[in-house]
């Protein structure tokens, strides 16, 4: 067996621990959210799982129901941040997912009207499962830079423009729901998709077909919606 070694890098001198630098990060993720909301988040050291849950009327929406919920999984000589699931949480300001740390494997911020540029090198290298649908996220989209793990990506109903490029997705990736953006192209293209895909869904306004760049790759085309 090969030793391993858990090398930690920050800038923060106050941070010398595991546990502190999760609980740093997260101070960073929802740095710039409204405090009475942040108050209501416990950042404090030992960093434990958060479960916030509440129905009413927030703001001018509709009434709904806000769900908050932060998971640590017990792993040899620490707990990690394995899952960060907000939903519903609107007008509150944008939290920083630049700041996750890099072992959470599961990750929804959903109906939240969250506006920042999305840049996919920032998400979790761990992320198996990622949902962001229905904000307002903006920017390009560069699924060649995807977590090597990831299963599960849900961007629609965003704002994203530019082109989609369906090269080179990672091997493990069975959904990609990017629909409802406001992609300008009028094709996408699509060449050899890894075996593990099982659906996706580019839909928007201005795509009307979806193209395989040979024949060799048409029986592909049912696993588009």
């Amino acid at each position: 067996m090969f030793p391993s070694v858990f090398l930690l890098l920050t800038v923060d001198p106050h941070v010398r621990t595991i546990d502190q630098l999760q609980q740093t990060l997260l101070v960073r993720v929802f740095e710039y959210i409204e405090v009475e909301f942040r108050d209501r988040i416990p950042l404090t050291l030992p960093v434990t799982d958060v479960a916030f849950y509440e129905g009413g009327t927030h703001f001018l929406s509709a009434p709904r129901d806000f769900e908050l919920l932060v998971s640590l999984r017990k792993t040899p000589g620490f707990k990690k941040i394995w899952k960060l699931r907000m939903v519903n949480w609107e007008n509150i300001g944008n939290i920083q997912l630049d700041f996750l740390p890099q072992t959470v494997t599961h990750l929804e911020v959903s109906h939240c009207k969250q506006s920042f540029e999305l840049h996919t090198r920032c998400f979790p290298r761990d992320s198996k499962s990622i949902n962001l649908r229905s904000n307002a996220i903006y920017g390009s989209i560069d699924l060649q830079n995807l977590p090597l793990k990831i299963e599960y990506l849900v961007l629609n109903e965003n704002r994203l423009r530019g082109e989609i490029s369906l090269f080179a997705l990672p091997d493990t990736l069975r959904e990609l729901n990017l629909r409802a953006n406001d992609f300008q192209q009028k094709r996408v293209y699509f060449g050899e998709l890894p075996d593990s895909i099982r659906r996706i869904s580019v839909k928007s306004r201005y795509i009307r077909e979806v193209v395989p760049i040979s024949k060799e790759y048409k029986e592909k085309i049912s696993v588009f919606e």
